[in-house]
């Protein structure tokens, strides 16, 4: 039976979700792009899972619970160019910078890099109004940037960027290259 998130919440988590079925020893590294809620950030430092950060809070919060299991977390920043759901507000790209500085001293906090995503990657005017935003927010930031998802990478130049997302285009869909083959 699948368990609702408010069931995981109140059981043991660790067991109950994560079990070596479900998370075996791995060597690949697993970037969490959505919220982590801060009552899994044990199981998942203990996991090795790399979270998104999209707050300060959350940055000294997850920090503090790295050192109690004397773990360093890896993490990846999240700032909001204008997709308006999760992430660094970037409108004010020096002030942003200033705690990229402050969560980079986190002693059990690692940044792996920095990133956004397209609100609309088919509007190539908004994506450069992102990109421009994305630019300025992290201009002078030593960590690798990413911002595309496959879809924007076909569409967008992604040459300052060190990583592209290979997402729904993974398994075929909205790709029109593979679309052309008709269902049978």
């Amino acid at each position: 039976k699948q368990k609702t998130a408010y069931e995981m919440r109140e059981s043991d988590w660790s067991s109950d979700v994560c079990s070596s079925d479900l998370f075996p020893s791995h060597d690949k590294r697993i970037l969490v792009l959505g919220i982590t809620p801060e009552w899994s950030y044990p199981v998942a430092i203990e996991k090795n899972l790399e979270l998104t950060i999209a707050d300060e809070k959350s940055a000294e919060k997850l920090n503090r619970i790295a050192a109690e299991n004397s773990k360093v977390a890896k993490i990846h920043l999240r700032l909001d160019t204008g997709m308006n759901r999760i992430g660094f507000k970037v409108g004010r790209p020096e002030e942003f910078k200033e705690v990229i500085r402050r969560i980079d001293l986190m002693l059990n906090l690692k940044i792996q890099s920095v990133y956004s995503h397209y609100s609309a990657s088919e509007d190539a005017q908004l994506c450069s109004v992102q990109t421009s935003k994305f630019m300025a927010a992290t201009d002078g930031i030593n960590f690798p940037r990413h911002i595309a998802s496959s879809k924007a990478a076909r569409i967008i130049n992604q040459d300052p960027f060190d990583y592209v997302r290979v997402g729904i285009e993974l398994f075929g869909l909205d790709n029109p290259i593979l679309n052309r083959r008709p269902l049978s």
